[in-house]
């Protein structure tokens, strides 16, 4: 019998070895993936927000002054005979309906925030990104 000086133990030490390794390995490649995926998520929903509070300044600034404005002289054109009621509820109805689309922008806006600031781990401090 020749002894080569390896016995079983040896190999499956290093067989372990090995295992280990490669467990470690592919535990590294799932980390970076999963860091790649946050990095993206983040900035998807950084591009959302910037995105939702363009259009809701853009709601506020002329959408909904404007009809308030429209409403207002409609009123005051219904008041004097000039406009029938018909015409006013048409006026009423499009300011609501630019109402609800800015509480709905508003709404969405909050939303993406919250779903930003977990998606970049925020400790809820009230900071804005």
């Amino acid at each position: 019998m020749i002894d080569h000086g390896i016995s079983i133990c040896d190999i499956d030490h290093a067989a372990a070895i090995g295992r280990a390794s490669a467990d470690l390995t592919q535990v590294q490649i799932e980390r970076q993936a999963a860091e790649r995926e946050a990095r993206a998520a983040v900035t998807a929903l950084w591009v959302k927000l910037d995105g939702l509070n363009s259009r809701i300044a853009q709601i506020r600034s002329s959408i909904v002054a404007a009809l308030d404005e429209n409403q207002r002289l409609s009123t005051r054109a219904y008041r004097e005979g000039e406009l029938g009621l018909l015409e006013l509820l048409v006026v009423t109805r499009q300011v609501l309906d630019g109402r609800r689309d800015l509480l709905e922008a508003v709404t969405e806006a909050a939303l993406t925030r919250v779903a930003l600031e977990q998606a970049a781990g925020s400790t809820g401090t009230g900071a804005k990104p």
